[in-house]
Order: structure tokens, then C-alpha cells, then sequence
């Protein structure tokens, strides 16, 4: 008996540590330093045999805090250089330059491949291989010039490309995230003589060894007064690492580059900064966007679950941004925000955030008093023609009564994304519905705002109890219900419906409203608990507060220089289940009104962008409270006779 004692007492500690290891290779505890490296230059560009060429690497702290002992290494491949600088310390949101002195070897050739690594001295070894940066240098023979090129062709080159002249960039320095375009306006000069026929104005990186990395769009080019006014989108990969990038603004033809400016913008490539958790969220889950399908993406999938310990619930396609979306649970014991920082850091590039919880923006009453002055005080007259006619406006939110006498032939299409409870039996859409697309003249009941629209009827929001007004949805139902919105063609997406700030939901809203859908939000009610609530705060989205019949703010509405317009949303008599009418109070409703007037004008004018179209309702709106915007009423009462009238008597291409 005591051997045995003896063994199990010796063999404790050996298991302890066993254990210990296991758990640290489960979830990476050590902590993250957020170091990258930056922008690599060579000086000169080209190295030749013999010579010296001077290596300056750019060293960033992205995060708040310094930190010390910081340690730079390179290296190349072909020739077995390998050099060592340290700083001892980098302050937080910093960046600073290390030098390297790198001699060409006398049988160097072609391109030699620099490789450089940057840490800290906390940093695990598994995490330093990792952090790598790679950059090319042109080794010349002796007989060539340093430029790069044969002589007579660089002297065509500068023949063709003289005289141009850069004169100016806005914003001269842009920060984005991977996976979003960021704008720069461009000022070019030409030459007096020159023609830009079948020529291009592009931006190029710097260095060769971020070609491919960054894809540039031209979205307008014009020539005023003499300049060439160019607008420039570049969106950064998801293959990118985090820091800054500088870019020379290029004129292309045919594929060969004839001019590059001396200096042009640069732009620094953040992480997903989705650390701190901005609201209410679900506990115990996190949602990650992720480019991967197939194989792998269930690869990345079984990696997570052995070194986080996460485990996958759900796993949706987003095809509005061509990504995969899933819903993670969390081990048990470790902290949310631990995970994400984790995630963040993969080299899969996640992006991960909380599962956000989202609240209807509305209240309800219970006397039933049959009075609709909504219509009257947004002036919608009867016009011939402007009914909204194949306009298709998807209401993402409860379930809806297509059922319903005044809303017969009216639902287009129906999404449950929930796949449970009565989807008809909701009242929170179907009071929507009826104020955007009630029957007009049959009748029944009352009149929408916009009667001949196809509503798509998109359930991703859930009453907090059977029977009741107020709904939730979560971060994972609503993503999935605005793709699915998109896909199905929907010109207007109403989101009656309020949280925190959510990356994922701005991102996907970014790229629809790019691609021409016109999304319209409540401003919030008071009940919500975060300030200012997304997706109203967006500036892609139309944001909308409500007023009641005397032009008075809601009582329960939140106020902010968010605002775009009000809208009747007090005493609003809209449809609810089982051919009933009822009235309802929120911005909820207000939103519906305006969502109903977006139909109106897009059966006016179809090809009016989100930006015009939200542009002609705030210039056409009755101005309430001060003189212009204000915090209360936005830029006013939305006026949908003089709306219409001045989409007459705009272009129609």
C-alpha cells in the first residue's frame, strides 16, 4: 500500500504539468503584442553586384499600449544574408524605421527574396512565425543601369510619361479594414500636348512585393479646369497583413506603366477592432465571418475546436459578400473578449465579433379608435402611375399575416429563418406591412403609403413573448435575413429595429447599398439601451425618428444628429393578425412610412442611386423645430407629393 502511495504521490506533479501544457496548447494565454511590420523600401530600388543597398523596414505598435524589447530580423533565401536590429521600445499607435545594411554578393543575380520578422519579447515562438514580411530586390549585372530598365527604354518611358505633374491626393493618408474600399480623390495635371487616350490612371503600391494585395477601382474621371479629377476606390485583400502601405498614382497603357508620381497617399490596414463589446450581446457566442467553404473552411473548423476550444453551431453562406458566417459557443470559463482577440490574430483571418442583440423600435396601445391621418400629413395624394408598382421592399423583422384581407396579393415572398412559431401570428411585421403596402380602394381596412409594392416578408426577429409587440433578433438572424433580402432582389430593405454597433451588419449594408438598395432604419426608442443605435447610425442607411399628429417629437424617441427625416409614428392604425386593425406607436412605424415613399420614388425614377435618393428626400422635407438639421427632426417631415414632383425633374439615366 504505501509503494503505491509513493507512486501516485511521485507521479502528481508530472501529471500536473501534462495537464498544464495541454491546456495552454488548447487556448493561447500568453499575451499579444500588436506588432507588424509595415512598409519595406530598398535605396537604391535595384542592387548591383558589389555594391550596398540600404533596407529600410517600418516597425508598428497598432495597439495603445508601448511595449518593450522589440526584436526585427531578416533574411533571404538565395544568398544566406541574415541580419538582427532591437528597439527597446515602441510606444502605443507608433511606428518606427530599422535599418539594414545588406551588401550584394559579386555572383548575385535576378531577384533575391528578403524575408523579415518582427516580435516582442513575450511573444511565443509559434506566434513569431507568424509575423512574417516579404519584399523583392532586383540584383543587376554590372552593365545595367540602376534604374532597372535597358537606357533607351527608360528614356521612351520618360518621353511618353513627361510633363505630368500630381497636384494633389484627399485624403492624403486613409485607414480601412480588410475587405473594405477606401476612396481617394486624385488631381492629375497633364502635359499640354498629351492626350489620355487609351491610357489609365491608377494608384500601384510602392513596393513590387505588394502587387496583387490591393485591388483599385476607378469610379469616376473627369477633366475640369485643365485637371484630370479622378476617383479612386482600393480595397485591401484578405491576404494583406495590418500596417501602412504607400501608393504612387500611375498612368497605364497598354499594361506598361509611363508615368509614376514621386509620392502619393497611403493607407493602413487595421485588424477588425471587435474586442470590446459595444452592446448586448448573446452570452456565451460569438459570430465569424470567414472567406472559406468546402473543405476548407471544416478544416479551419476542426483546428478552432482543438486550439480555442470553440465549438461551431451554425455555419450560413453570405453571398451579398461572398463570405462564410458561423456561429461559434464559447468553453466554458474564458472570457468573450479573449476569444476574439485570439481569433483575431489566426491565420485565417477571422473576423470575429459578438453575437449582437437587436430590439423592435415600437410600443403598442390597446384602444382601437379608427383614425389614419399618417397619409394626410405625409401628403401622399392619390397620383397616377405612383403606386409603388414592382417595387420590391422586403420587411426583415417578425413574421407577417399574408393572410390578411389588406395585405392579400401584396406578400411576395416569404423567409423563415427562425423555422419555428407562427409566422403568420406576428404582430410586429404585419403592422408594418400594412402601413407600407395595405390594399387601396378594396373596400376594407385602411391605405398604404406605397399599395402595388411586392413585399418580401423576411422573419428574423422573434416576439419577446407570444401575442406581444416587441421583438428581438440577433446579429447571426439579421445578417442572414439582409443577405437573403439582397439575393431575392429587394430595391428597399426596412429595418424597424435598433442595437449596437455590429462591423458584420455594416459591412454587409456597405456593400448592398454600393450595389443600389436603399435601406431604411428607425432612429430608436428609449427602450433599447445603447446610443447611437445601429444600423440607423450607418451613413448608407436613411435614418428616421417619428412625430405624432401634431408635428411633436415621439415622446419615447431617441434624438441625434443621426437623424435623416421623420415621420408620422404615434396612433399609426395599421393592420395585425386575423384581419384586425389595432394602433401602434415608434419609429418602427415612422420607418415604414418612409420605406413606403422610397418605393414611390424608385417607380418614378429607377435609376437613382441610395445617395440621390435619399439626397431628394431630405431636400424635399418639410423643415420642423430650427432652421436646417437638427437633433429632433433630422432635415424634417417627409413630403412625398413634393418628392415625387422633383424626381420628375430629374434625369432619368
Amino acid at each position: 500500500m504505501k509503494s503505491k502511495f509513493l507512486i501516485k504521490l511521485l507521479l502528481f506533479p508530472i501529471l500536473l504539468a501534462f495537464a498544464s501544457i495541454l491546456c495552454k496548447g488548447a487556448f493561447p494565454s500568453e499575451p499579444l503584442a500588436d506588432l507588424t511590420i509595415g512598409e519595406i523600401r530598398f535605396s537604391p530600388p535595384t542592387g548591383r553586384p558589389g555594391g550596398e543597398v540600404k533596407v529600410s523596414v517600418e516597425v508598428i505598435n497598432l495597439g495603445k499600449e508601448p511595449i518593450e524589447g522589440i526584436e526585427v530580423r531578416g533574411a533571404t533565401k538565395e544568398t544566406g544574408w541574415r541580419g538582427t536590429e532591437e528597439l527597446k521600445k515602441l510606444g502605443g499607435g507608433k511606428k518606427r524605421t530599422v535599418i539594414f545594411r545588406y551588401a550584394v554578393p559579386q555572383g548575385a543575380k535576378g531577384k533575391i527574396t528578403f524575408q523579415f520578422s518582427v516580435w516582442s519579447e513575450g511573444e511565443s515562438r509559434k506566434r513569431r512565425n507568424n509575423n512574417f514580411r516579404t519584399a523583392y530586390l532586383t540584383a543587376l549585372p554590372p552593365s545595367s543601369p540602376v534604374g532597372g530598365l535597358p537606357m533607351e527604354k527608360r528614356l521612351l518611358r520618360e518621353k511618353e510619361g513627361r510633363g505630368w505633374r500630381l497636384e494633389g491626393v484627399r485624403p492624403a493618408y486613409g485607414s480601412t479594414s480588410r475587405g473594405d474600399p477606401f476612396g481617394f480623390e486624385l488631381s492629375l495635371i497633364p502635359p499640354r500636348a498629351s492626350s489620355v487616350s487609351g491610357c489609365t490612371v491608377t494608384l500601384l503600391p510602392s513596393t513590387a512585393s505588394c502587387k496583387g494585395l490591393f485591388k483599385t477601382t476607378v469610379r469616376r474621371s473627369q477633366l475640369v479646369g485643365g485637371k484630370w479629377i479622378i476617383e479612386v476606390e482600393v480595397t485591401p485583400t484578405y491576404r494583406v497583413r495590418l500596417g501602412t502601405y504607400d501608393f504612387q498614382v500611375a498612368i497605364v497603357k497598354g499594361g506598361k506603366v509611363l508615368w509614376r508620381s514621386a509620392g502619393g497617399p497611403k493607407l493602413y490596414v487595421h485588424g477588425p477592432p471587435f474586442a470590446r463589446v459595444h452592446g448586448p450581446a448573446v452570452p456565451g457566442e460569438l459570430v465569424i465571418a470567414l472567406r472559406a467553404k468546402g473543405t476548407k473552411l471544416r478544416g479551419t473548423l476542426r483546428r478552432w475546436e482543438k486550439e480555442y476550444r470553440v465549438r461551431a453551431l451554425e455555419v450560413v453562406e453570405l453571398r451579398t459578400i461572398g463570405l462564410s458566417m458561423i456561429r461559434l459557443a464559447l468553453p466554458e470559463g474564458v472570457r468573450r473578449e479573449e476569444i476574439i482577440q485570439a481569433l483575431s490574430r489566426d491565420p485565417s483571418r477571422p473576423l470575429p465579433q459578438p453575437n449582437y442583440i437587436y430590439r423592435s423600435c415600437s410600443s403598442g396601445v390597446d384602444p382601437l379608435l379608427p383614425l389614419q391621418y399618417g397619409l394626410r400629413m405625409i401628403g401622399t395624394t392619390p397620383r397616377r402611375g405612383s403606386r409603388g408598382k414592382e417595387i420590391k421592399v422586403a420587411i426583415v423583422d417578425t413574421g407577417i399575416d399574408s393572410l390578411h384581407e389588406d395585405l392579400k396579393g401584396g406578400i411576395f415572398g416569404e423567409e423563415d429563418l427562425l423555422k419555428r412559431g407562427d409566422f403568420h401570428k406576428e404582430i410586429h411585421g404585419t403592422a408594418l406591412a400594412g402601413i407600407i403596402a395595405a390594399r387601396c380602394h378594396n373596400g376594407v381596412g385602411i391605405c398604404g403609403v406605397a399599395p402595388e409594392v411586392k413585399i418580401l416578408a423576411i422573419r428574423a426577429c422573434r416576439p419577446i413573448r407570444a401575442g406581444k409587440l416587441a421583438a428581438t433578433t440577433t446579429t447571426f438572424l439579421l445578417a442572414q435575413g439582409i443577405d437573403r433580402a439582397v439575393l431575392l432582389g429587394a430595391k428597399v430593405v426596412n429595418l424597424s429595429l435598433g442595437g449596437p454597433h455590429d462591423p458584420l451588419i455594416g459591412r454587409l449594408i456597405k456593400v448592398a447599398s454600393s450595389q443600389g438598395v436603399v435601406f431604411v432604419a428607425a432612429a430608436g426608442d428609449r427602450g433599447l439601451g445603447v446610443y447611437p443605435p445601429y444600423p440607423a447610425a450607418l451613413p448608407e442607411v436613411i435614418a428616421v425618428g417619428a412625430v405624432d399628429k401634431e408635428g411633436r417629437p415621439y415622446s419615447e424617441g431617441l434624438e441625434g444628429r443621426f437623424i435623416d427625416l421623420c415621420a408620422p409614428g404615434v396612433d399609426i392604425i395599421s393592420t395585425a393578425p386575423g384581419n384586425r386593425y389595432n394602433f401602434f406607436d415608434g419609429t418602427s412605424m415612422a420607418s415604414a412610412f418612409v420605406s413606403g415613399a422610397v418605393a414611390l420614388v424608385l417607380q418614378e425614377n429607377p435609376n437613382l442611386t441610395p445617395e440621390r435618393i435619399g439626397r431628394v428626400l431630405r431636400e424635399t422635407a418639410r423643415d420642423l423645430g430650427p432652421h436646417g438639421k437638427d437633433e429632433r427632426f433630422g432635415w424634417g417631415l417627409l413630403q412625398v407629393k413634393e418628392a415625387l414632383d422633383f424626381c420628375l425633374e430629374l434625369p432619368r439615366k
